[in-house]
């Protein structure tokens, strides 16, 4: 004879929120949803859209994701590893992420036309790739900042930690596309820049008002806003030992909340 099973779910957002306007399908994922022994959201945002997706409120938690500290964590790098990778005497801002319309890379280059006139040394430094590329590399040769923007493609794991540890400003302006059911379910790249001891600037967006923590570890700023992205972008170039402080808070945050053995210990109570 057919047993149902037992079953556990992740949900990060975009899996449901792509179909929340599709009647027929969103009464399937429901289905699935609310037979589910317990659906596990990266954050409480994605929880609360979830239950207003329709399941049960008894049948969702959080469970934040987690980063290892013993591979992101601070770090000097070598003066003949910057040069070689002409890093040398340039302030490094970096974004991590697929280039897709979600993340915001427009919105950053259009911040950084201001933001190179007062800080010409300035690098912007794009990992990853993605649909979006072609486009990002258009707009950055219109608003004349090919001296100033450097898309690195898909990085190793350690030429990732590098730049973690390279950059002085980690930010990714992250927004909803609500047509599509494109949203941040969390973030976990801010908490990987601020285990290496960096400020993160975030969208105000999606889980990302949890993955940063306004005014203390970082900023977050209105994601469809370059003016008010460039202000924040100065305001941590400006004054670096605010900036180093706020990335030494994301630091003990990150070792203290979001370290892997609670995640493991969190994540066996529910599957079992």
């Amino acid at each position: 004879f057919l047993k149902r099973l037992d079953y556990i779910l992740f949900a990060h957002g975009y899996e449901f929120e792509k179909v929340k306007n599709h009647f027929w399908a969103k009464k399937l994922y429901r289905r699935i949803y609310n037979r589910a022994k317990v659906v596990i959201c990266n954050s409480e945002q994605i929880r609360e859209r979830l239950i207003a997706f329709g399941v049960r409120r008894d049948r969702v938690c959080v469970l934040h994701p987690a980063v290892d500290s013993n591979r992101f964590s601070p770090g000097q790098i070598p003066a003949g590893e910057l040069r070689a990778r002409g890093l040398l005497g340039r302030r490094v801002i970096l974004t991590v992420g697929r280039l897709i319309e979600r993340k915001g890379h427009d919105v950053m280059l259009r911040a950084l036309v201001k933001t190179v006139k007062e800080y010409p040394d300035v690098l912007y430094c794009i990992a990853g790739d993605g649909p979006c590329q072609e486009g990002l590399e258009k707009l950055s040769r219109e608003l004349g900042l090919e001296r100033w923007v450097r898309f690195a493609g898909r990085v190793s794991d350690a030429e990732l930690l590098l730049l973690y540890r390279a950059c002085e400003i980690f930010a990714m302006p992250s927004r909803e596309i609500e047509e599509e059911g494109q949203v941040e379910g969390f973030g976990i790249v801010f908490l990987e820049a601020n285990a290496c001891g960096k400020p993160v600037i975030g969208g105000r967006s999606g889980g990302v008002v949890e993955a940063v923590c306004d005014g203390e570890t970082g900023f977050l700023v209105d994601p469809h806003s370059p003016e008010q992205l460039a202000e924040k972008i100065g305001f941590l170039l400006a004054h670096p030992e605010e900036a180093c402080k706020m990335g030494q808070k994301g630091l003990c945050r990150v070792r203290e909340n979001f370290g892997w053995p609670a995640y493991a210990e969190a994540a066996y109570e529910l599957l079992c």
